[in-house]
């Protein structure tokens, strides 16, 4: 998804989503921009944790080839110390 800032005639700020071709913030100063951007990112990285996490608690290799087992993390923290 593309967005992009633009200043808007009166100095203030938009934020266009180039996908659908809308809007999604209009009338926006700077401050309020950035704020928007934070939640939309912190909204992104929650979504992200909770399908991480559920894919662990169900059982599922979260992380393909490199998923490791408790075990298997215990032996190369171990060996890492060494």
């Amino acid at each position: 998804m593309g967005q992009q800032v633009i200043k808007q005639p009166d100095g203030l700020l938009s934020v266009f989503d180039t996908s659908d071709d809308t809007f999604v913030l209009t009338g926006a100063t700077s401050e309020q921009v950035v704020a928007w951007r934070v939640r939309e990112a912190a909204d992104a990285a929650r979504k992200a944790a909770l399908r991480e996490v559920e894919r662990v608690t169900e059982g599922k290799r979260a992380y393909h080839q490199f998923t490791l087992s408790w075990k298997e993390a215990v032996e190369r923290a171990a060996a890492s110390e060494e």
